[in-house]
């Protein structure tokens, strides 16, 4: 664990994970130097000696008075970093809390599991994943609550991808433009899309529409947050 010796903030994340995405898009936004510290999935020592339980993102820095601050809560931490007039004036406008996206997003949240998790458990690239035990502990906790229960036939069926990239098409229609969830610019609302859909591009195979395409590379490219297409799988 870090004893924040330097003055960058210290962000403590899975690289999966759509929370510590989220945290990490105000950083790239605000282009603020930090560093990422990637925990083991199985790796319970550390995030409990910070914040008191398995969890994360969590933040720790160092705040304008010279104190150390550490705190978990993905939205809490773009907050604050956004907030903070060392890194300039806030950027992201509130969101709009779209009832369409929240509802689009439950409605595909079984089949959207079972495309990316596999996914992420048996990737070889995925830094919380690089041992057997951490991976093993991912499928452990994060069982499907349905038939079929194993990860590898769920990778396998093919018609899940083409199940997930027909109903993104009702996402894109749901899109400001290529560059905003709504209008106006940047909002809470990009960061919680973008932490949701970036995940999706290790799945092989899955198309993803137009707008939706160009929305997440371009919003990939302004965060500094890179996709997974050269891993998928």
């Amino acid at each position: 664990m870090s004893t924040q010796v330097d003055k960058r903030p210290n962000l403590y994340i899975y690289d999966h994970c759509p929370f510590c995405v989220r945290a990490r898009i105000i950083f790239g936004l605000k282009r603020i130097p930090h560093q990422l510290i990637f925990l083991d999935n199985d790796d319970a020592d550390t995030p409990t000696a910070l914040v008191g339980k398995k969890m994360v993102p969590i933040l720790e820095m160092i705040d304008a008075k010279g104190e150390r601050v550490v705190m978990p809560e993905s939205m809490d931490i773009v907050k604050r970093i956004d907030e903070d007039p060392r890194w300039g004036p806030p950027v992201l406008r509130r969101g709009s809390d779209r009832e369409d996206i929240k509802a689009f997003f439950a409605s595909i949240a079984d089949l959207s599991r079972r495309c990316t998790r596999p996914r992420f458990a048996l990737s070889s690239v995925l830094p919380e994943f690089h041992t057997p035990a951490a991976r093993a502990a991912f499928v452990r906790n994060h069982p499907f609550k349905s038939p079929p229960f194993d990860y590898t036939e769920n990778l396998q069926n093919k018609s899940l991808v083409a199940d997930l990239s027909a109903r993104l098409r009702e996402l894109d229609a749901m899109l400001f433009s290529d560059e905003c969830v709504t209008e106006g610019g940047f909002s809470y609302d990009d960061v919680d899309l973008f932490g949701k859909v970036r995940g999706l591009t290790i799945v092989a195979g899955l198309v993803l529409p137009p707008r939706l395409k160009a929305y997440v590379e371009a919003f990939g490219e302004k965060t500094e947050i890179p996709l997974y297409y050269q891993m998928g799988l």
